[in-house]
This record gives structure tokens, C-alpha cells and sequence, in this order.
């Protein structure tokens, strides 16, 4: 479940302009998936390298939006990989 100081910080950062069209793709992608890896929103999200994904979800972090919520094994690596999630 999404809180709703998450929803209202990227609002305001959304409304502030400090939300890049990439930032605002890799939040909806946790929001509409849940917590997931890195890579694991990669492919969710269709794109070929995580590369795509890791530096928005840094920024994220970055605001207090997105959090690490844990670690597991990677559907995509199959590794112990890192979760994130809204905050």
C-alpha cells in the first residue's frame, strides 16, 4: 500500500518540476507493481538495461519517495538483490 505522504511528495515534486518523464515512469512502475528489484522493474517496464532504470530510482531515493524494503532472490538474476518500493 502506497501512504499518502508518499503520493503527496511526488506531487509536489511532480508539481515543482524536479520529476524527470523517466522519474515519473519508474514511480508509477513501483506503484503499479510493487516492490521489485532494479532489474526486475527493468523488464517490467520493457527496457533492455537496468541502466535505464537504477539512475531514476537513485533520484528517488534521493527525494524520500522510494525506499529499499528488503532483499530477496532476483526474478530476472536470480541473485539476492536489493527490493524498492514507495515510501
Amino acid at each position: 500500500m502506497v501512504r499518502q505522504t508518499s503520493i503527496l511528495s511526488y506531487h509536489e515534486e511532480q508539481e515543482n518540476g524536479n520529476l524527470g518523464r523517466m522519474e515519473q515512469l519508474v514511480y508509477e512502475g513501483l506503484r503499479l507493481y510493487g516492490p521489485c528489484t532494479d532489474k526486475e522493474l527493468t523488464e517490467l517496464l520493457g527496457f533492455k538495461e537496468a541502466n535505464k532504470v537504477r539512475p531514476r530510482r537513485n533520484k528517488l531515493v534521493e527525494k524520500g519517495i522510494v525506499v529499499e524494503c528488503g532483499k530477496r532472490q532476483c526474478k530476472v538474476s536470480a541473485k539476492l538483490a536489493i527490493l524498492w518500493g514507495i515510501k
